[in-house]
């Protein structure tokens, strides 16, 4: 998973396009935020490069760790990857991208707050 092929980008492509048509449902707790909701909290960058952080494992940048805890926060960032996880395409990789979530949501808080990241584990 180190590089995007053809297919990768188009499977991204469309998780992001459905994940903008799911509506949470009128039994849903009315402070539940769904990916639709998340997703518009994100800036289109560090969506870009939250999602490429998520795939090939580089890095986030001080600027969008900042606008992941402090705009996005904890909840959304865990819907997210719950929607990513949810595609079949994905879910049989669900355990790597859970672990990569919390490692780029530590690492943030870490770089934000001057302490070492706590292990998500």
């Amino acid at each position: 998973m180190a590089r995007f092929n053809g297919f990768s980008w188009v499977m991204l492509v469309a998780c992001a396009a459905m994940a903008l048509l799911v509506k949470p449902t009128p039994g849903c707790a009315s402070g539940f935020l769904g990916p639709e909701e998340c997703s518009k909290k994100v800036s289109r960058g560090c969506g870009l490069e939250l999602y490429t952080a998520m795939f090939e494992g580089s890095g986030v940048n001080d600027q969008c760790c900042q606008e992941l805890v402090q705009i996005v926060g904890k909840e959304c960032h865990d819907t997210m990857t719950a929607n990513l996880v949810r595609d079949p395409v994905y879910a049989v990789n669900a355990p790597h991208f859970w672990r990569r979530s919390a490692q780029i949501w530590f690492t943030c808080v870490a770089r934000l707050t001057g302490r070492i990241a706590p292990s998500p584990y």
